[in-house]
């Protein structure tokens, strides 16, 4: 996002969320090319980057998931998955959303 909007981490997320469906009424899928940038009330929004990351931040945290040896592995790997899951789940809402 530009403009030097300051927002918090759920309004952002919300934002982005709101591009992609834009996008994703626009051209009738969500496989969002890495550098493209979405425009939304004159703001524009790194929907590509976004994409990437959230992805690769799922996949971060099933790795961890998998590979947490110690109880407290454990913990902090199901923490971040109860965290992340809201989104995640919303995400998934979205007609053509794949990880």
């Amino acid at each position: 996002m530009s403009k030097n909007v300051r927002l918090d981490n759920d309004l952002r997320f919300e934002w982005y969320v709101a591009a992609l469906r834009q996008y994703r009424g626009r051209e009738g899928h969500c496989r969002v090319p890495a550098l493209h940038t979405e425009v939304m009330e004159g703001m524009e929004i790194k929907l590509g980057s976004f994409v990437s990351y959230t992805r690769q931040r799922r996949k971060k945290i099933l790795v961890a998931q998998d590979s947490a040896d110690t109880p407290g592995e454990v913990e902090k790997a199901r923490q971040a998955a109860r965290k992340f899951s809201g989104r995640a789940r919303e995400l998934e809402s979205i007609t053509g959303w794949e990880w």
